[in-house]
C-alpha cells in the first residue's frame, strides 16, 4: 500500500524529480531573500538610528519649552 504511493504508477522518477526541484528552488529564493532582508535591515537602522535619536531629542526640548511658556503666561 505504501509502496503504491511513492511509485506513483511508475511516473516516481518524474514526480519526485520535479517536487525537490521546486523545493531547492523555493528554498534558494527564501535564502537570498533572507540575505537580502538583513542587509537592507542593517543599512536602514544605520541610516534612520541617528535621525531617530535627534527627533527625539528635538520633540523633548519642544515640550519642555512649551511647558515652561504655559507656566510663565499662568501667573
Amino acid at each position: 500500500m505504501i509502496n503504491n504511493l511513492f511509485l506513483l504508477g511508475g511516473y516516481e522518477q518524474y514526480v519526485w524529480t520535479a517536487f525537490i526541484f521546486a523545493f531547492a528552488c523555493c528554498y534558494s529564493l527564501y535564502l537570498k531573500t533572507s540575505a537580502e532582508l538583513k542587509k537592507n535591515e542593517k543599512l536602514f537602522l544605520e541610516e534612520f538610528k541617528t535621525e531617530t535619536n535627534e527627533k527625539f531629542q528635538l520633540n523633548k526640548r519642544k515640550r519642555t519649552s512649551r511647558k515652561i511658556s504655559f507656566g510663565i503666561s499662568g501667573i
